[in-house]
């Protein structure tokens, strides 16, 4: 949790810096901490004075899929589905926490990533003849 508080705060500015009108919060009612989030991200909001809805549901994936809003999810079926996307994750860490180590594993496929694990690890891979 001592990640979280900071993590909601940074994605809170970067919406207020982008002028998000409303903020929609889909929580997956059945995942344990989701009630646990929901009071945070709530508690922060009204703190800041920043227009978020918060809602646990028991299946956020088909209200996000089918919606004609822009969703940031990391959920591949989500934004294979959805209409409208964007990587909020990948902005609010190049943007506030520009000395985070960032591997990309996208682009090489499975050749570039046991490339990049072997440099790191050539000791404990070399033994797995990798």
């Amino acid at each position: 949790m001592a990640e979280t508080i900071p993590a909601i705060q940074i994605l809170g500015e970067l919406m207020a810096e982008w002028n998000v009108a409303t903020c929609r919060w889909l929580l997956d009612q059945p995942v344990s901490n989701s009630g646990r989030l929901k009071t945070m991200l709530r508690e922060i909001s009204e703190q800041r004075g920043w227009n978020w809805e918060i809602d646990l549901v028991p299946d956020p994936d088909p209200v996000l899929s089918q919606t004609d809003q822009i969703v940031a999810s990391a959920d591949s079926q989500i934004l294979n589905e959805a209409e409208r996307w964007f990587n909020l994750a990948r902005v609010a860490i190049e943007t506030r926490i520009p000395d985070a180590w960032i591997v990309d594993l996208s682009r090489g496929g499975i050749e570039g990533m046991i490339r990049f694990f072997q440099s790191l690890f050539s000791r404990s891979l070399s033994l797995w003849n990798l």
